[in-house]
This record gives C-alpha cells, sequence and structure tokens, in this order.
C-alpha cells in the first residue's frame, strides 16, 4: 500500500468515526433543562447540521435571567425569579426583581460546534468573528476533532437586590435597564442572521465545488476518447 493510500483509509475512517459521532448525538434525547433547540435559531442550527463536517452540541438563543442567591442554614440555594428567550417589558423586568441577593444577567447567543477537524472548524470560526461573535475560540478535542465555542461580548450581569431583599435601583433605571437588554436583544439578532447568512454561503460554496468537480470529470471523460 503507497503512502497516498495509507493516508485515503485514514482520512475516510476518521470521516466513517465522525458521522458515527454526528448521528448519534443528533439522534439522542435533548438532556437540557428546555429539552428542544430555542425557535428563533432553528433555522440556523438546520443548516449547520446539514454540513458533513459539523454538528451542533449545545445552543441558546440569548436570555435573560433573575435569580437569588439566598442562604439557608449555612446553605446557598439558587431561586429562580425569571429564565426569559425575550426581551422583558418593564413591568415584566419589575416584577421580578425580588428576593435576596438578587442578580440580573443577560446572557447572548451561545453555540458550541463539533468540528470534523482543524481544517474545518477554521473558516466557521472566522465566520463567526466577522458576524460580531468576538468572544468565539477553538478548543482542541479528542482524535483531531475540534470544538467551536460561539459566543459575543453582549453579556450584562448586575446585582438588583440587597441581602434584605431591598430593590437597589430606581424605577428610572429599571427603565434603562429595560432598554439596555432592549438592545442587546436586537443586537444578538443582527449577529445571528449574519451568521447564518455565512454559513448559507457555505453552503453554496460547496455546491459550486462539488459541480465544478463534476464538470472537471466529464470534460476529462470526453477528452479520454
Amino acid at each position: 500500500m503507497s503512502a497516498l493510500e495509507n493516508d485515503d483509509k485514514i482520512k475516510s475512517t476518521a470521516d466513517l468515526q465522525f458521522l458515527k459521532l454526528k448521528t448519534a448525538k443528533l439522534s439522542s434525547v435533548d438532556l437540557s433543562k428546555k429539552g428542544s433547540i430555542d425557535e428563533p435559531i432553528r433555522p440556523l442550527i438546520r443548516k449547520l447540521n446539514n454540513l458533513q463536517d459539523y454538528f451542533s452540541l449545545s445552543s441558546c438563543s440569548g436570555r435573560v435571567m433573575i435569580a437569588s442567591k439566598e442562604r439557608n442554614n449555612d446553605k446557598q440555594n439558587i431561586s429562580w425569579h425569571a429564565n426569559l428567550h425575550h426581551c422583558p417589558s418593564y413591568d415584566e423586568l419589575k416584577n421580578n426583581l425580588k428576593g435576596q441577593n438578587t442578580i440580573l444577567k443577560y446572557e447572548p447567543f451561545v453555540l458550541h460546534v463539533q468540528c470534523k477537524d482543524f481544517m474545518a472548524a477554521k473558516p466557521l470560526l472566522s465566520h463567526a468573528l466577522q458576524s460580531g461573535f468576538r468572544n468565539s475560540g477553538l478548543i482542541p478535542a479528542k482524535q483531531g476533532r475540534y470544538v467551536l465555542g460561539v459566543r459575543s461580548t453582549l453579556t450584562l450581569e448586575l446585582p438588583v437586590t440587597n441581602e434584605n431583599g431591598e430593590i437597589l435601583v430606581s424605577e428610572t433605571y429599571i427603565e434603562i435597564l429595560q432598554k439596555t437588554i432592549e438592545s442587546k436583544f436586537a443586537q444578538n439578532d443582527i449577529y445571528i442572521k449574519r451568521f447564518e447568512e455565512s454559513i448559507d454561503k457555505m453552503v453554496e460554496n460547496k455546491k459550486e465545488n462539488r459541480e465544478t468537480l463534476i464538470d472537471l470529470e466529464n470534460l476529462n471523460t470526453s477528452s479520454s476518447g
């Protein structure tokens, strides 16, 4: 067996292992708390998973969380007041600012993608960065694979009540906070749309490359006679 044939065999084995891993992941039960992909990003995730070199591991379209860290018999308990995947209204926001040591946090879109290898991971990382997800990066995984974390810098976190349950912010500040969160959701949507459009371009480029290869094969066939 030549070195070239051996390289092709290794590559085909790696492709088969990746396909088995992808099939197992995408056919497994969603173990997230929600149990399903967030509606706003389903088209993006579907397009990504249709590309042979990638599959999604976890995702969130963006959310607002309001929770209290309360002590009970020297143990710290988390009490959730809100976990919203939409921008809250002023009243919705204000009504959930309660409890002791309550934190409000906005988390933007996040996506973890299993990539077949570095050559597959590199262009997807570039698309993520160009789309606005400036906090994205690669993590080496087993057997030459890479996990891409797609993240932006739109995160917001601040305390809203003290240990006595007293609200630390005024009504005017809550209005400003609601507008700020609204702005972050809007910017988050822009980044997601850009990223989805870049995946569309990847699909189109792969299609054009396949068509070019087919044309070359037909040309070689017709010329060989």
